[in-house]
């Protein structure tokens, strides 16, 4: 059985990682009824991986005014009476976005069971 190398961001946990895929495989084979034959095997079992790399964006809008917490029943309170902007309805809306970008990898483990031809 083949291992191909799965690789964590935390490099100290690369082994460990290998070995549990490893060791899972081993055990879900011998749950169905295969024994490990090193020698002449009846079934091989090949384990890739492939790694993908992608980039999010998270948009959101910069609003510049209360909008709709001005609508009826959610009034600026009367202690903002001498702080509010009176001509709060002449700023647009929105005045910019903020937007975030998020780079993060996913990948899968492939598991290949190959049928050995005697």
């Amino acid at each position: 059985m083949p291992n191909a190398a799965i690789h964590m961001p935390d490099q100290s946990q690369n082994d460990k990682v290998n070995t549990l895929v490893i060791q899972k495989i081993n055990e879900r084979m011998m749950d169905a009824g295969y024994r490990l034959d090193r020698s002449d095997p009846d079934l091989l079992i090949l384990v890739s991986t492939k790694e993908y790399e992608n980039t999010e964006t998270d948009t959101d809008p910069v609003y510049a005014r209360y909008g709709a917490y001005n609508r009826s029943g959610l009034r600026v309170k009367s202690y903002y009476n001498n702080f509010y902007y009176q001509g709060n309805n002449t700023v647009p809306t929105v005045v910019r976005y903020n937007t975030d970008t998020y780079n993060y990898k996913e990948g899968t483990i492939n598991v290949q069971l190959v049928e050995r031809f005697k």
